[in-house]
């Protein structure tokens, strides 16, 4: 199962790449929908196949990434 990250960089990679030495069989990705056009892109792109996304932000009524989650009836 692909899991999908946002938020504050700095405890999102640090969590993802835990997570991901210590449970193999899942996949886990961090997006820094923040600051960098290129993850927004790929936040869409991994939006396609994920099935939760975890937001390490206090995401507001126009966060962009929140929008395409629940337009994508993500949890």
């Amino acid at each position: 199962m692909k899991i999908l990250f946002t938020g504050l960089p700095y405890f999102g990679k640090r969590l993802v790449a835990e997570l991901n030495e210590i449970d193999p069989k899942n996949k886990y990705v961090f997006c820094d929908t923040y600051y960098s056009r290129k993850d927004q892109l790929r936040f869409l792109w991994h939006l396609l196949s994920a099935k939760k996304v975890v937001s390490f932000n206090g995401a507001s009524s126009e966060s962009g990434s929140l929008n395409w989650v629940l337009r994508m009836k993500r949890n």
